[in-house]
């Protein structure tokens, strides 16, 4: 791909990237971009589809390449422009006097692939199901969605919140991991919380209108 990014989306993918431990960054533009993070023991997964109009500008360049993972963004830039080679992206970080050129070599990959097909779909309310889980400490914790209402089990310690349309699920996961995602993502229009089968990963889906960050966690 070759683009122009403002400063407000790099740092947007910048929080969102945050929250995948991860060293590599997958990029694909064959068909429109995607951005892909595997955490490296894989029990995460982090796919961000980027729109056309996210971008200044931009023009895919039909390549699938996994680079080191790159900062997009830097203090009081003005633009960033991405340039793609055979082997190598270049990012220009333009300031109001300088550019600052940082080369990245990457090498040819393949996307990281989930099969999921979920079974039960719920909207989330991002800030309400963030502010539950400052509550709850870390440490596996059994999440149980029943009738309208979902709870936490952490210990000796149980909440209880409004979640409707998600019944008969439950799972054990440490409630960081959805603490960091959920941070990473409240600027977002809509989030979906969805479910296959005991044993499968849980999909975390936040869309807006140019972006959509999709999750998968293993539990």
């Amino acid at each position: 791909m070759d683009c122009i990014i403002s400063p407000k989306n790099a740092l947007l993918l910048d929080k969102l990237m945050n929250s995948i431990k991860s060293n590599e960054l997958i990029i694909d533009s064959n068909s429109k971009l995607l951005l892909q993070m595997v955490s490296d023991d894989k029990t995460k997964c982090c796919n961000i589809s980027l729109d056309n109009d996210f971008f200044i500008s931009v023009s895919l360049k039909n390549k699938l390449v996994v680079m080191n993972k790159p900062k997009f963004y830097m203090n009081k830039m003005k633009v960033l422009k991405i340039f793609t080679y055979d082997n190598m992206l270049v990012f220009d970080y333009e300031f109001e006097d300088y550019v600052y050129r940082h080369r990245f070599f990457a090498h040819k990959t393949n996307i990281f692939t989930i099969n999921f097909t979920p079974c039960k779909v719920t909207n989330v309310d991002i800030n309400l199901f963030l502010e539950v889980l400052k509550q709850v400490k870390n440490g596996d914790s059994k999440f149980v969605f029943d009738e309208e209402f979902a709870y936490i089990q952490n210990g000796e310690n149980t909440i209880k919140f409004k979640c409707s349309n998600f019944n008969n699920v439950s799972f054990e996961l440490c409630p960081t991991i959805f603490r960091m995602i959920l941070s990473s993502c409240k600027m977002f229009n809509e989030a979906i919380l969805c479910w296959e089968n005991k044993g499968c990963p849980i999909n975390l889906i936040f869309r807006s209108a140019n972006i959509q960050a999709s999750y998968f966690c293993a539990v």
